[in-house]
């Protein structure tokens, strides 16, 4: 199967300088061989980035951004497009800058209504290789509550700034599993990024 997410609406607000307000709701399209293609409204999700540690202060930047994610409307999910129930998602991010490279991590947790709970685990690096770009390289997965089954993929990234309002986001990745995994073959983002 294919799955598309787009557009994908992200709205994110600076409340002060340590803390930000997340709102996000996509539009999915699921595309399975022989099966009609379903489309529809993704799920809602919001949530608050609080960062509690400053690295200038502290040594290493610390945040934690719990988020909360739930079924917009009932004909995606009968389409088979969301999970049914509400997700609360509860990571802490730990960012450090060694030389020329920030490097990010992140543990976290998945309470699921209607399904087995997850973890949420990850470590990115990014580089400026100029003023206005900066290419980035990640790996995260998920597990569930014993870690027996988990999901681990790798990204390729950039953000490219095209003026001081606008920027450019790509990246393309796959599991490290091999397709007969059932984990995804390819995962590609592109998207576009307003300052205001």
């Amino acid at each position: 199967e294919t799955a598309y997410a787009g557009p994908i609406i992200d709205f994110n607000y600076g409340l002060q300088d340590n803390m930000q307000l997340k709102l996000e709701v996509p539009w999915l399209t699921l595309d399975e061989d022989g099966q009609e293609q379903e489309d529809g409204l993704g799920n809602f999700e919001t949530g608050l980035k609080w960062r509690f540690l400053d690295e200038e202060a502290a040594g290493a930047s610390m945040s934690v951004y719990p988020q909360i994610e739930f079924n917009t409307v009932s004909s995606s999910r009968r389409k088979g497009l969301v999970d049914r129930g509400i997700d609360l998602i509860l990571p802490m991010q730990i960012e450090k800058t060694i030389g020329d490279v920030t490097w990010n991590t992140e543990f976290g947790y998945v309470v699921r209504e209607y399904h087995d709970n997850e973890w949420l685990y990850g470590i990115a690096a990014g580089y400026n290789l100029s003023d206005t770009l900066e290419v980035l390289a990640e790996i995260n997965g998920s597990a569930d509550q014993d870690f027996n089954d988990d999901e681990l993929v790798f990204n390729f990234g950039l953000v490219k700034e095209v003026s001081e309002s606008c920027a450019i986001l790509a990246s393309v990745g796959r599991s490290f599993r091999s397709s007969s995994s059932g984990e995804p073959e390819l995962i590609a983002f592109f998207g576009l990024q307003i300052n205001r």
